[in-house]
């Protein structure tokens, strides 16, 4: 007996098999009188096979029908018979064709809930297309009163390409290399290619590129020489990148705020790099497979499980002092069926995790913004003696009156830096927070 492989259409949907016969004329004879136009039938060995061999008695036109088919996973060759037509009874891999009538049946009702759920959330996507373009036909530009702003973007267009312009030609004074020339060139001639297109998101989105790349060499250039007229450019480019919605703002390093606590978070990531926990990579989930399927029906039996298990506030009280071991065992249940659920969730988003895991990660979580506001007090205590000096120094120098304002911020600082140091855990430094917000109400009224 030879392999053959045959690709056929039927119904406008096209199918390929792997039957065993002596010859290509019954492969075709055999497909022509079930219907099917065969496509092309080709010679091949074993070798040439590829996936896991499936076993299946379905029910053609009322009549029972063994066979074989070769796939890599079993709820895609269920969709794929169903698709043909055919009533299952049972399927199973080539492994399991010892195992028991019933398991075959539980195999088929699995896999029967496991279609059902496919067929539903491919109706979903479908009717999300559809609206989507439903609602993209419907768009009209005189509807929205597009004409001005879309005068405004070729505007911003052509200012970015005025400021391209001179940054070339005056490329010496803003150190301009070859590579960068060259980039900022294929920049200039993008900007001029696109710049009659009716796409607003697209127009911003290019000329808000064009403006950062523009405003970083601005600001190394203002950095270096401290010039008024290049601090003016670099303010007319903020205002630029405002129009076009971008949150980037060119700030120079002495006089950006954020500086501060940028550099204090990087000291804070430093010291945690021998800390850090590899986390597993995120798989790609096929959300068609048996596993991810299999997953989806367990996670909604330990959902239901959870409900069931649930007693309201009353019978918990009850319990508790009537019936204390019937209480224990219900808590235990509940604990172990949580477990399962953070499991299961845990590996439908594509990671292979474990409660114990789950934990770890949490109370990594927790120490992180611990240290994290153990450097804020280390912060908060320097910022108060750098405090203290330059009070009494001003008091001494240029004024005896005390500005009380200024005191009312120190206390506040203060009383900050001595409820962080007594924070042990996160739950007092939570507390400690409340504590010191309704002291701040307190100051402002007072003071």
């Amino acid at each position: 007996m030879n392999k053959f492989k045959v690709a056929v259409s039927k119904g406008q949907k096209k199918y390929t098999f792997v039957v065993d016969a002596e010859n290509e004329n019954i492969v075709k004879n055999k497909f022509h009188k079930e219907g099917y136009y065969i496509l092309s039938v080709e010679e091949f060995s074993n070798e040439d096979i590829l996936g896991k061999k499936f076993y299946f008695l379905a029910k053609i036109k009322g009549q029972e029908r063994r066979g074989k088919v070769i796939g890599k996973d079993i709820l895609k060759v269920f969709i794929k018979l169903k698709g043909l037509g055919y009533n299952i009874i049972e399927l199973f891999e080539e492994g399991d064709i010892n195992i028991s009538t019933e398991e075959k049946k539980q195999i088929v009702n699995d896999l029967e809930q496991q279609y059902k759920i496919h067929n539903e959330s491919k109706k979903i996507s479908e009717k999300v297309i559809k609206k989507a373009v439903n609602s993209l036909s419907d768009v009209n530009l005189q509807d929205f009163h597009l004409k001005k702003e879309l005068e405004s973007n070729y505007h911003l267009i052509d200012l970015v390409l005025k400021k391209l312009s001179n940054i070339l030609k005056d490329k010496k004074n803003y150190n301009i290399d070859s590579e960068k020339e060259f980039k900022l060139n294929e920049v200039y001639n993008n900007l001029l290619k696109f710049k009659k297109i009716t796409n607003i998101s697209k127009l911003k989105t290019i000329g808000e590129l064009a403006l950062i790349k523009i405003g970083k060499i601005e600001l190394e250039r203002l950095e270096n020489t401290k010039d008024e007229k290049i601090k003016n450019l670099l303010k007319e480019t903020n205002k630029l990148l405002k129009k076009t919605g971008s949150h980037t703002k060119f700030v120079e390093r002495n006089k950006d705020l954020k500086f501060l606590f940028k550099s204090l978070l990087n000291k804070f990531k430093k010291k945690e790099v021998k800390k850090e926990i590899k986390k597993e990579k995120e798989k790609e989930v096929d959300k068609t497979s048996y596993s991810y399927m299999k997953n989806l029906l367990l996670l909604s039996k330990y959902k239901n499980r959870l409900k069931q298990n649930k007693f309201g506030f009353f019978k918990k009280i009850s319990l508790y002092f009537y019936d204390k071991k019937e209480y224990e065992k219900n808590v235990l249940k509940i604990k172990v069926i949580k477990q399962n659920i953070a499991i299961l969730t845990a590996r439908q988003k594509g990671y292979v995790s474990s409660y114990t895991k789950i934990l770890k990660s949490t109370k990594t979580i927790i120490n992180n913004i611990e240290n994290f506001f153990k450097e804020i007090n280390n912060f908060i205590f320097t910022t108060l003696f750098i405090y203290i000096i330059v009070f009494i120094l001003y008091i001494n120098l240029f004024s005896k009156n005390i500005n009380y304002e200024g005191m009312y911020l120190f206390i506040m600082l203060f009383i900050l830096y001595i409820l962080i140091s007594l924070s042990k855990n996160i739950l007092l430094l939570i507390l400690n927070f409340v504590f010191f917000y309704f002291i701040i109400i307190f100051g402002s009224i007072n003071f």
